[in-house]
């Protein structure tokens, strides 16, 4: 038997809403996969750039006409929105024939696949090492008004198509939200001689951000990973309960509108660093630069009852690196030329604003550059995701000047090196009280030489 896909009741309205009797429209499936049924909580329909700057929706006379560059577009916009742990699940495409049966069809379909999982394979940073690798299809006869599933390994496209069990589903999905934030407070140095701009920079920006996420230790509600437990969010839920001492009786008395109590974690991580025995293991280099972080980055995931605390963990750690992908991005794109001839330069990042989609609850992602409006939102959010939202829907999590680069040129390092190389190298754990009551006690011994002087 193949794989099960629980689909939320709003992906039928939408397909309806858009089939046509003599044409097919293609579209993305967005949810999350699980080891056992995937759950599919949305699905948005492909669009296209017209020359006027305005969108129109991908629908053609003949299957054959979709083109797989509107797909990779889509894709990367639509990916840039979601949360950790969600991901395409694959395609759908509304239409009068079965695209399944004719042989022509189905080499179109395989085609149009292995194209999207080739983008999604190309970028770890944006789409993740976890997403999906069995890619569904699924086909809605505007005539018939019947649907039709399939299953694809995109590691093995040779393989037959594999059927899958579509139901759709008239109770949401319980989703357990994790919330978490990192701090991006550090320095990355590099060493490339030659300039470099901002869209090369930021390769490697990405490259030491995300190892510094993957070497973190996670707690959830504080639960880490053992190996000789496999924890379940639910069975972290259901402890947190028997802590509390709540009856069964009065568990409803936590529940609120959407979520409930319960439902909602907290995720801390930590970084360890190194004692200060190992400083002799550190190699002092010269750089030509630098690049400072600031700011924090805000995480909130959703994962069904059954994820266990390692999916919940790379969910986050997944998330982080999304967003701040996205946001790297989304800035080279807005930056027409690197004119200034100054090395010191500020990159303000867009920040991360959400939506909730109703029908699952789940908190959609978009950006906000300081020039824009929360009106720019309601239109992005509308034109890449199909979610109709109002201004106060919008709710920004991080303030204006959040995410923020700046980078520093050789000539400053220098200057600061005598001043910080002791201080950064020997990775002392005094307390800023400590380096007060230093300068205190110093600022004395310094009056009381002064006053001996004149008094002698």
């Amino acid at each position: 038997m193949g794989k099960t896909v629980l689909a939320d009741g709003n992906i039928q309205n939408i397909l309806s809403a858009i089939s046509d009797k003599e044409s097919f429209t293609p579209g993305l499936i967005i949810g999350q996969p699980s080891e056992k049924k995937d759950f599919a909580i949305h699905a948005v329909v492909t669009t296209r750039l017209l020359d006027d700057s305005s969108t129109t929706q991908c629908t053609v006379s003949d299957f054959g006409q979709i083109e797989e560059s509107w797909l990779k577009i889509h894709l990367k916009n639509v990916t840039r929105s979601l949360p950790g742990g969600m991901y395409v699940l694959g395609l759908f495409i509304a239409g009068p024939k079965d695209i399944f049966a004719d042989k022509l069809n189905l080499q179109k379909v395989r085609s149009l696949i292995n194209s999207i999982h080739s983008i999604a394979k190309s970028n770890t940073y944006l789409f993740g090492s976890n997403h999906p690798k069995n890619l569904i299809v699924l086909h809605f006869c505007s005539k018939s008004k019947k649907f039709q599933c399939k299953s694809f390994d995109v590691q093995n496209m040779s393989l037959s198509m594999s059927p899958v069990n579509w139901k759709f589903v008239n109770q949401p999905t319980a989703w357990y939200r994790i919330d978490c934030r990192y701090s991006l407070d550090s320095q990355l140095p590099y060493f490339s001689e030659k300039k470099q701009t901002f869209l090369k920079m930021s390769r490697e920006v990405l490259e030491y951000f995300k190892g510094n996420i993957d070497d973190c230790l996670y707690f959830i509600n504080g639960f880490t990973i053992k190996k000789s437990n496999m924890y379940t969010l639910e069975k972290i839920r259901s402890i947190i309960i028997d802590r509390l001492g709540l009856e069964e009786k009065n568990k409803k008395t936590f529940e609120t509108e959407g979520h409930k109590y319960l439902n909602v974690f907290k995720a801390t991580m930590f970084k360890e660093e190194p004692w200060e025995d190992d400083v002799e293991q550190f190699e002092i280099i010269e750089a030509q630069g630098s690049i400072k972080f600031d700011g924090f980055i805000s995480s909130k995931v959703f994962l069904h009852k059954s994820a266990t605390l390692e999916e919940a963990i790379n969910a986050i750690k997944e998330d982080l690196v999304r967003s701040f992908a996205a946001r790297l991005d989304l800035h080279c794109d807005s930056l027409q030329e690197e004119s200034s001839n100054s090395e010191n330069i500020t990159h303000f990042l867009p920040r991360r604003i959400v939506v909730k989609h109703n029908a699952s609850g789940i908190l959609f992602t978009d950006y906000m550059f300081p020039d824009d409006t929360k009106e720019d939102i309601v239109n992005s959010v509308k034109e890449q995701l199909g979610i109709e939202v109002t201004p106060e829907m919008v709710i920004a999590l991080e303030n204006v000047q959040q995410a923020k680069l700046s980078g520093l040129e050789k000539d400053s390092l220098d200057n600061q090196k005598n001043e910080s190389q002791n201080a950064e190298l020997a990775l002392s754990d005094k307390s800023p009280n400590i380096l007060i009551y230093s300068l205190i006690g110093a600022c004395v011994v310094l009056i009381i030489s002064i006053a001996v002087h004149f008094l002698m």
